[in-house]
């Protein structure tokens, strides 16, 4: 989510006057944020390019490279996606469910046996990948069995 957010740019609305980095902003004007960039940008992420879940397990919001205030994917303030929440927590769910029960064949992907997937990203106002993803679950656990 990190690295390839939903809605890699969203807008709001100035509510009053303010200055940011230097420049005035007036109330009113619609800013486009970069929710791609402010999740990769390397003075608040360690590695900002890396595949680090790990950076998440830490309760130090002020450590740099686990600050979950800039964490956007779903947006940020008052107007962020009201799923939220319910989108983690299922994500969470379906993820431990296909990874307990299922063995993973990637189908048609790169590489010298087919196995490597491209996580190439096309340009778009929402996030895709330039390859669609295939892969073919191989049960090897049923949990609903006797």
């Amino acid at each position: 989510m990190r690295l390839h957010p939903p809605v890699p740019l969203f807008d709001r609305v100035c509510r009053e006057n303010c200055k940011l980095a230097g420049h005035d902003i007036p109330k009113g004007i619609t800013m486009i944020m970069n929710a791609y960039s402010i999740m990769r940008d390397p003075k608040i992420w360690d590695n900002p390019n890396d595949f680090i879940p790990e950076r998440f397990l830490t309760e130090n919001e002020n450590t740099k490279g686990q600050n979950l205030q800039i964490y956007v994917p779903f947006g940020g303030g008052r107007r962020m996606c009201p799923g939220t929440n319910m989108s983690s927590s299922l994500i969470n769910c379906s993820v431990t469910a296909m990874v307990q029960c299922f063995d993973w064949k990637v189908v048609g992907g790169d590489g010298p046996d087919g196995s490597k997937v491209n996580m190439d990203a096309k340009a778009g106002v929402t996030m895709s990948l330039e390859k669609p993803f295939m892969s073919t679950p191989v049960l090897h656990r049923n949990l609903f069995s006797a």
